[in-house]
């Protein structure tokens, strides 16, 4: 019995598992927001009664189904309630607000009371301020950039975002201003106070009358009066400053993705080096950053990193000039203070104050090669998610997370320094005030007679002043220069060169005018041929086939007439995607012209589809005028009626991300129903017939592409010679020129080479000719993966896309534990406290020793005060920068463990939850969560708990000279605390909910990227920016009204704080007398120093609560995923498997809970060696049989095994990593060079590369170390796809799975890679998931799978001979013969001397195979066969062979094939130059 499948519970519980049902019902209570792309519904099937209803959930008394129902109507319910729609949502509070209530942020108050009674939902959250959209912004911006840039500015993009918020931005400065100049004449003017109190002191020891008590009362007023204005002004810059923070990332968002839609194709596609060159980043030169190549991965770091960088910058403009000025009236006012003596102090700050700035400078130079680092690990954690199928097939996830693990090593080792070097600037910031305070004091006490209390502790409180634009200063610094060097990358990528939009002139006669043009795909390449190293020249492939990244269209002259049909044709590599890619303006265009006389629209080979739904793909922004009529018509021609029936909600069924939801047949007729819908007057087909059978392809082509397009331009790059006969023209491309141009039948007579190009392969006949009249009556299906079984449950209905998980209580006390996960993180926190404590308390302690000092309290020799003095101001410093560097370890350490810990267990959830979750989610996770845990985490933990333990100190010491200033310390933490209270129910959901909102925007803006081609073509790119900056809106609404919250409580905490502070005001003017002045002073510039600090807390606890946000949503990642089901305590054996015998006994299998059985007890013997083609209709099973296979989804009934071992008791390493390998549908590259994909952990030899790549046929075309662009974009369809049969000859297992790999190819590179899968994999298990069935007419056995179960299983000829099977109606249909079966199992058998020898029987179990012998040369293998002691080559001079090394192996008998030999071309012999390729590639 197989085990079920089963997911890690949330509790993270040691291997402990929970079932599906139970995983979504413990998901439910967490959601809190609805999906941002509104859900969407997986295909279902009605159920039978008895599949669910009989399983009981041992933690509820009742079934299955009765949960899952229960769920979804809470879904549906909560979804409702919580729709992201303007109308549901509030107006901005802001907006009608008055004067007075903007002051205070009362408007505000209505938000924090619901928040405080219930968890706020999405609506609660108030639109954004109508002035702050981001649309209008964005034009406004753009508009200021591109009369920046004609000016000739080198900060364009910096001084038109200037422009946009200038108004908001001066005001901003006014208010910093007026803030940090009453930061240094409050503590001043407390001079004046204390100096009274100094005079009544005196007075009353004399027994005589001392100054007015009102005296005292207005100095306290005064002091009362300049920090409430110092509050107000401070509140307000920072609310000020991070709404134009927050508009800036929205405008820099907007403008990025703006521009890449205009980009050139190559622009987005970089040429990035091998990941592992990383490491030698920091020494290259800053040529590097001049590169105009910009990868999807790039882009979204631009986005993740850089914008948010700039949008955090802001609120630190304006420290660049306050601060300095702030530090010069200080210095001033103390020279008045203490005369000369100050002087020497104020040396000591300047030569700190450059040390500092130095510190910054080696600060920016480390941020800058950690960057690096980043960029990498994020670029090819986006790469590894975005084929995260690929990945799981092939083993790969434990590779690649070490590879990515290796990557934040080194991004760690360096941060680690960084952290040191930041630390050592926050505790100099914070200890160079003490310091020089110190040296002044000690001057003025050697020079004058003893220290006067008036003097000394206004000097303190004026030094205090010092700390915070000293602290914040360099910070500001440091994040400037990041943000400048961020926007500086944001304003390279804008000059990026764009693409040229060819004129559009409707008075042109024809519909296209191209004169004379050469297009390249990438504009700097001038180049007429790559040489890829010394000896290394680039010849023709064996299919035809050129490089994409050298490759260019030469002379186009050609005029496309209106209304016709142009087919374009030639071989691959021929030029014929190009030439549609030159049209739509993806090429470069070098030189020439290009005409339009018409508006067009595309249909790509590789189709996009954005998530939404059906008829929105089809309809494509046409919507507001949607033609019912038209609509259908379209359907119907383009055969989606049937399809659309079959889906939940018809063509309101929402598609997926990626369109995860359609086969590749229905993404392919999708596409072209967008193209015919648009009425475009130009419609470029690239090859919309190859993702679909003969009967789909012919009712297409008479029914849209001949039927309801027959009026238009229609440009079709075509592989199908039965299309040609019915095009107008006929346009022949052979190596980016154009060959011929004529009509078929002229080109037929006139062109010999025509001929024999499309003549059918394997010699077949004319399908025309041969079709069965029965094809009538054949469902019209395309061969794909069944993805949509009928659905006539309505009510079985999940969503697509997942809720983003939201907690809705505080950050648990686990995520804080996470911090100290390990031993050495305990370690290192055990040492934080006491380092805290004693720099804290050196803090407090040299203000009392101060005091203790000027009162001469114990009447020591002044050297001694001193040296005391001297001693708790340098231990202060000290253990504060030990405090700071322990933290930041610490939180380095845990932030590298999560990641680790999250990215290994994200490799390992099952394809379910990529499917259903967007990759904006991951991406985000991984980028913008890590940075903050990295950098503001650290930070504001430090300076948070600085400042909280300095309070408790200060607070401390005031209670033990004035008691009766507990009961006010009292009042004023109950007023806190409840405040706090207060404001945190509301301030953590807003933020979690903006956190949530991000990810959508990460998700559009990932979305948009990867169409951004078609959204270009059909001029939608302004369409989908819209929605994006929609998102971004919904971003920046919760981000303001996080900004409006702190505030709010902000004003309110300071207004506690003057409360205290009055308070101590009275309590020192009635003791005035009684109280030894020292202690007084002492005591008020105390209070002004806890005013400032409780300012900063407040900001700082909230950096803390947002970091730890972040962190919380990484450690929801490392432990709560759900997971693959693994048992790795039985391995198989070292050997496993020996034979590739594979069994499928009673196997039952489903995708979800509550969707149908896709496999319904398929059995299935497959022996060893064997080639076995799996055949059948949409819904089959096909698929299924390869997800059962390879584990991506668990059977739920039967086994299947391999070698007699059970797959489910398998290691997945062990299954996917080395007994099986696939060539999926679509071949998926990463970026990097052609051996790093074949390659990718550097495990095998470069003679196993080059031999990998002859059997592919690429060593003529390909080296190991040429660049491959991101998807390798700068490869050919069949150059991926030769690629991807050479990774599996890389990986030598024993069964091989091919999934429809070459459905969207040319029968030519079809019929080549059949060729060499039938040479290089005989003594292989192959599987083939086939589409067309003229590739597989040569296999063992035919297994033909109809509703989930197998209905024919034997040879080609015999299912053929059995009269109204299935595959004989297939064959008949396609005009299959018998003919053609006997001559295609004849192609595959070697003629020998010998007669045939009779079948041979399959060997049992262990028994011995045939020996053979296999020559590895330089060339294609030549292989020996004792049974017929034949060569399949013909013999060579002896001199031009090269000493063969043999390798002897064993393969199972063939079965009516003993002779059977690969035959390989030896005619790249002829071209083969000696040290072309060098000796080190024999093995």
């Amino acid at each position: 019995m197989a085990p079920k499948m089963g997911f890690n519970p949330p509790s993270n519980t040691p291997n402990e598992l929970v079932g599906e049902d139970t995983y979504f019902e413990r998901r439910a209570s967490s959601i809190e927001m609805q999906d941002p792309y509104h859900g969407s519904n997986l295909p279902v099937t009605p159920v039978s009664s008895t599949d669910d209803s009989s399983i009981k959930d041992p933690s509820h008394d009742i079934s299955i189904t009765e949960s899952r129902d229960h769920f979804k109507s809470e879904c549906t319910q909560e979804l409702k309630t919580q729709n992201w729609s303007t109308e549901a949502r509030l107006e901005s509070l802001e907006y009608g607000a008055n004067w007075f209530s903007r002051l205070i942020f009362n408007w505000i108050s209505g938000l924090l009371w619901t928040g405080y009674r219930r968890p706020l939902l999405s609506n609660d959250i108030p639109l954004i301020h109508p002035s702050r959209r981001a649309k209008g912004l964005a034009e406004t911006a753009q508009d200021a950039f591109k009369a920046n840039c004609i000016r000739g500015d080198k900060f364009a993009l910096f001084w038109a975002l200037y422009g946009v918020f200038k108004k908001e931005f001066l005001i901003g400065g006014v208010c910093r201003g007026l803030a940090d100049i009453l930061l240094v004449v409050t503590p001043y003017s407390l001079r004046y106070l204390i100096q009274f109190v100094m005079d009544s002191w005196a007075a009353g020891h004399a027994h005589r009358d001392g100054p007015p008590v009102w005296h005292g009362i207005a100095f306290l007023a005064g002091i009362i009066t300049m920090l409430t204005i110092q509050t107000f002004a401070h509140n307000h810059y920072m609310y000020l400053l991070g709404v134009i923070g927050g508009q800036s990332r929205a405008v820099l968002t907007s403008v990025i993705f703006d521009k890449s839609m205009r980009v050139m194709g190559r622009g987005r596609a970089a040429a990035m080096e091998d990941q592992a060159s990383v490491s030698d980043a920091p020494n290259k030169a800053d040529k590097e950053e001049e590169k105009e190549d910009w990868s999807s991965g790039q882009l979204t770091g631009l986005l993740s990193v850089d914008c948010a960088r700039i949008s955090q910058t802001t609120s630190g403009l304006h420290m660049l000039w306050t601060a300095p000025f702030s530090i010069i009236v200080a210095i001033s006012l103390l020279i008045i203070n203490l005369h000369f003596a100050a002087l020497a102090g104020l040396a000591l700050l300047f030569l700190g104050f450059i040390a500092l700035m130095a510190a910054v400078r080696v600060l920016f130079g480390q941020r800058k090669a950690i960057d690096k680092f980043t960029e990498a690990r994020v670029s090819l954690t986006q790469e590894v998610l975005d084929a995260v199928r690929l990945v799981k097939y092939y083993g790969w996830g434990e590779g690649f997370a070490r590879h990515l693990g290796n990557l934040r090593d080194q991004e760690t080792r360096k941060l680690r320094r960084y952290t040191a070097v930041r630390n050592a600037v926050g505790a100099g910031s914070q200890g160079l005030p003490v310091m020089t305070a110190a040296i002044s004091f000690i001057t003025y006490a050697l020079t004058k007679s003893g220290l006067s209390p008036a003097i000394v502790f206004s000097s303190t409180a004026l030094f205090t002043s010092l700390r915070m634009p000293l602290i914040y200063l360099p910070i500001c610094v440091q994040g400037c220069i990041d943000s400048a060097a961020s926007l500086l990358r944001i304003q390279e990528f804008l000059l990026t060169e764009e693409m040229e939009e060819y004129p559009i002139q409707s008075e042109l006669e024809p519909a296209v005018k191209i004169r004379q043009a050469t297009f390249v795909w990438d504009s700097s390449d001038d180049s007429e041929m790559v040489e890829k190293n010394e000896g290394f020249k680039i010849v023709p492939m064996p299919t035809g086939e050129a490089a994409k990244s050298s490759f260019r269209l030469r002379q186009i002259d050609i005029t496309i007439h209106r209304g016709e049909l142009l087919a374009v044709m030639g071989s691959v590599g021929s030029g014929k995607t190009s030439f549609l890619s030159a049209l739509a303006g993806d090429m470069a265009k070098v030189s020439g012209s290009v005409v339009w006389g018409a508006s067009h629209a595309t249909c790509p080979q590789q189709p996009w589809m954005y998530n939404a739904t059906v008829r929105e793909n089809i309809t494509f922004g046409s919507s507001l005028h949607f033609n019912g009529s038209w609509y259908h018509d379209v359907l119907e021609a383009c055969s989606l009626s049937r399809d659309l029936n079959m889906l939940p909600h018809g063509d309101q069924t929402v598609v997926g991300e990626r369109g995860i939801v359609l086969s590749g047949g229905q993404k392919q007729r999708i596409s072209l129903a967008r193209a015919m819908y648009s009425r475009k007057d130009v419609v470029l087909l690239d090859d919309p017939l190859s993702a679909v059978d003969a009967n789909v392809g012919r009712a297409i082509l008479n029914d849209a592409i001949c039927g309801g397009m027959d009026t238009r331009t229609r440009v079709l790059c075509t592989h199908d010679r039965n299309v040609l006969h019915r095009c107008d023209r006929i346009l022949w491309m052979e190596q980016g020129r154009v060959r011929a141009l004529d009509t078929y039948q002229n080109l037929m007579q006139n062109e010999p080479g025509f001929a024999s190009l499309i003549q059918e392969p394997e010699g077949g006949v004319d399908d025309e000719k041969r079709k069965s009249k029965r094809q009538s009556r054949m469902e019209r299906k395309e061969s794909q993966e069944e993805r949509a079984p009928d659905a006539k449950d309505q009510e079985n209905v999940d969503h697509l896309i997942q809720d983003e998980d939201q907690a809705t209580r505080s950050v648990s006390w686990s995520v804080y534990g996470s911090l100290f996960t390990s031993s050495n993180s305990i370690f290192l926190a055990v040492l934080c406290i006491p380092s805290l404590l004693v720099g804290s308390g050196s803090m407090v302690f040299t203000q009392l020793w101060l005091a203790w000092w000027s009162a001469n309290r114990f009447n020591l020799a002044e050297n001694s005060y001193i040296g005391i003095y001297v001693s708790l101001a340098s231990a202060q410093v000290l253990f504060l920068y030990v405090f700071g560097v322990l933290l930041g370890l610490c939180c380095t350490r845990s932030s590298k463990l999560l990641l680790n810990k999250a990215v290994l267990r994200l490799l390992h959830a099952p394809i379910w939850f990529f499917d259903t979750t967007p990759l904006g989610r991951h991406v985000n996770r991984v980028s913008s969560d890590v940075e903050a845990m990295d950098y503001h985490l650290p930070e504001a933990m430090r300076m948070f708990c600085i400042s909280m333990c300095g309070i408790a100190a200060m607070f401390s010491l005031i209670t033990a000279y004035f008691h009766w200033f507990a009961i006010a310390v009292g009042a004023l933490i109950v007023i806190l605390v409840f405040l706090a209270i207060y404001y945190r129910a509301t301030a953590r959901e807003v933020k979690r909910h903006e956190s949530i909102l991000r990810s959508v925007v990460f998700a559009r803006f990932v979305e948009g990227l990867s169409g951004v081609s078609t959204l270009r073509t059909y001029g939608m790119h302004s369409t989908f920016s819209l929605k994006l900056l929609d998102a971004v809106d919904d971003v920046n609404s919760a981000t303001f009204t996080t900004l409006a919250v702190q505030r709010w409580l902000s004003l309110r905490q300071d207004a506690a704080t003057i409360l205290l502070v009055l308070t101590m005001g009275i309590l020192v003017i009635i003791e005035r007398e009684k109280q030894n002045p020292s202690i007084s002073g002492l005591v008020l510039s105390l209070m002004l120093a806890a005013v400032q600090v409780i300012q900063v807390v407040v900001r700082e606890w909230s950096d803390v609560e947002n970091a730890m946000n972040s962190t919380e949503r990484l450690y929801a990642y490392a432990t709560t995923l759900p997971q693959e089901m693994d048992d790795t305590s039985t391995p198989p054996a070292k050997d496993w498997p020996q034979i590739g015998e594979v069994q499928f006994l009673n196997t039952r299998m489903r995708y979800r809970p509550g969707l149908p059985e896709a496999l319904k007890g398929v059995n299935l013997h497959i022996r060893g060696g064997e080639h076995v083609a799996i055949v059948g209709r949409t819904g089959a099973g096909k698929s299924s049989i390869v997800n059962g296979l390879f584990r991506l989804t668990e059977v739920s009934g039967g086994s299947i095994s391999i070698d007699g071992s059970n797959i489910s008791h398998v290691p997945l390493q062990d299954l996917r990593g080395d007994a099986l390998s696939i060539i999926p549908q679509e071949a998926t590259l990463f970026s990097g060079t052609v051996r790093s994909n074949l390659d990718p952990f550097d495990t095998h030899t470069d003679a196993t590369v080059w031999d990998a790549l002859r059997t592919a046929g690429l060593h003529q075309t390909l080296h190991p170390s040429d660049i491959v662009h991101d998807q390798g974009d700068n490869l050919s369809l069949g150059e991926r796809q030769l690629l991807a049969l050479a990774r599996v000859r890389m990986r030598n297992s024993r069964i091989l799975v091919c999934d429809e790999a070459t459905a969207a190819l040319d029968t030519e590179t079809d019929d080549h890679i059949q060729r060499t899968m039938r040479r290089a994999f005989r003594d292989r298990t192959v599987l083939c998931i086939a589409h067309r069935l003229r590739t597989v007419l040569w296999y063992d056995r035919i297994c033909v799978m109809d509703a989930g179960q197998v209905a024919e299983l034997g040879s080609p000829l015999e299912l053929f001979r059995t009269e109204g099977g299935i595959f004989r109606q297939m064959c008949v249909s396609l005009g299959i013969t018998e003919d053609q079966i006997l001559g295609a199992t004849e192609a595959t058998q070697v003629p020998t001397d010998k007669p045939p020898s009779p079948p041979s029987k399959e060997p049992a179990k262990g028994e011995k195979k045939a020996p053979s012998i296999e020559m590895r040369l330089p060339s294609p293998s030549l292989e020996v066969d004792f049974d017929s002691l034949s060569l399949s080559e013909p013999e060579m001079a002896p001199d031009l062979i090269p000493p063969p090394l043999f390798h002897r192996r064993s393969r199972p008998a063939r079965r009516a094939r003993p002779s059977t030999l690969a035959r390989s071309s030896i005619a790249s012999w002829a071209m083969w130059e000696e040290g072309a390729f060098g000796w080190q590639g024999v093995r």
